[in-house]
């Protein structure tokens, strides 16, 4: 088709030329005829460039249109991708106006999603700098940078980020999202706490957090806020109420299909069903919570690490070393490219645990065979 409206262009173009060229050697037309023909091949000329003007505008009108078809289209995934992960609406719309602050920002957004929590830290205080940032953008950024931290095990400069998210957010001119915004720094705060063991601090934060997302009915809010009050009560020993406030944020993040908040609760219930001594529940909501680590766009790294992890844990226990050692295996490539300290250690640790109890088996399985020679 291409081909056929090409050699039609040309056609228009060369034709009336070439007319135009064999006319002026027939001597039997009169001078009359001769202008009246090249009156015709002038205009037909013209209609050429013509149409070739109208047709180049109207290609460039196409490439427009299908040029904001998918900025449309990215900017609706990437919302979607960031609405799901908490971030406010009001600061989603914000990052298309500043261009500064949408560029360090989704570059983070892509580290985040490699795993490399460092260079994320870094390219979010570029963010800082942005001179047009608002208080709720500030906030919000210390809140990633806290969490950040959070998935480096360094406790204290996430709470030292999410105190500072918090002062900013008292500071937000729109009420819900002044609100959002407190409840999300609150609620971060409460688990800061739950990790120096202060939980009747860590329970307030977090009922403070409760109260805010249920008047502006920030769902997912709620139920990041009942899952986290579920680990607080594990650590207090209340396994009972613990599995009670998990299984309710389950039901909230199953309701808005929130795959990533689905994981994180089926990993907790998995890890209360461990302290019942429940390996076989326990077992089967990690195997549950791995899946969706693995559904989610990208996969989630550090949740299928650890699942992994956890798992490797289940069948060391049931006294299967063969499966746990796989499973370890899989979970220390993730905690080495996340440079996560503590966790390399404790894996590295286990795998060695394992491979000498599984030599210890063999050596043992190989002595009635030896003894018998």
């Amino acid at each position: 088709m291409n081909i056929l409206l090409s050699i039609a262009n040309i056609i228009l173009y060369v034709g009336p030329i070439a007319i135009s060229l064999i006319i002026a050697t027939q001597k039997q037309l009169t001078p009359k005829d001769k202008i009246i023909i090249y009156s015709i091949c002038g205009v037909l000329t013209i209609c050429a460039v013509l149409k070739t003007i109208i047709e180049n505008r109207m290609k460039k009108e196409r490439k427009k249109k299908k040029k904001k078809e998918r900025e449309y289209n990215d900017y609706f995934k990437e919302s979607k991708w960031l609405s799901d992960r908490g971030f406010s609406d009001a600061f989603i719309n914000r990052l298309r106006e500043k261009h500064k602050l949408k560029f360090h920002f989704w570059i983070e957004q892509k580290l985040l999603k490699q795993s490399y929590f460092k260079e994320a830290i870094n390219e979010l205080k570029e963010c800082l700098r942005d001179p047009k940032a608002t208080e709720s953008d500030e906030s919000e950024i210390h809140t990633q940078i806290g969490n950040c931290y959070i998935n480096l095990s360094n406790f204290e400069d996430a709470k030292v980020h999410y105190k500072e998210a918090y002062k900013l957010s008292r500071r937000v001119q729109n009420k819900d999202e002044k609100l959002r915004r407190k409840a999300v720094a609150l609620g971060n705060m409460g688990m800061i706490y739950c990790e120096e063991g202060k939980f009747c601090k860590a329970l307030h934060k977090l009922r403070k957090a409760l109260k805010k997302n249920k008047k502006i009915g920030n769902k997912q809010g709620i139920a990041s806020n009942l899952g986290n009050m579920g680990l607080i009560y594990k650590s207090k020993g209340n396994d009972k109420v613990a599995l009670k406030k998990l299984k309710e944020a389950l039901v909230i993040h199953e309701e808005i299909e929130d795959t990533q908040g689905i994981a994180s609760d089926q990993q907790n219930i998995g890890l209360i069903h461990i302290e019942m001594d429940n390996l076989d529940e326990a077992l089967e909501n990690f195997k549950k919570a791995l899946k969706k680590s693995e559904e989610m766009k990208p996969p989630d790294k550090l949740g299928i690490a650890y699942q992994n992890n956890h798992i490797g844990v289940i069948y060391r226990e049931k006294g299967e070393p063969d499966k746990a050692l796989k499973y370890f295996k899989k979970a220390l490539p993730i905690f080495e490219h996340i440079k996560n300290s503590p966790l390399m250690e404790m894996v590295s640790k286990n795998i060695e645990e394992l491979k000498k109890e599984i030599n210890k088996q063999k050596d043992k399985e190989q002595q009635p065979i030896d003894s018998g020679k």
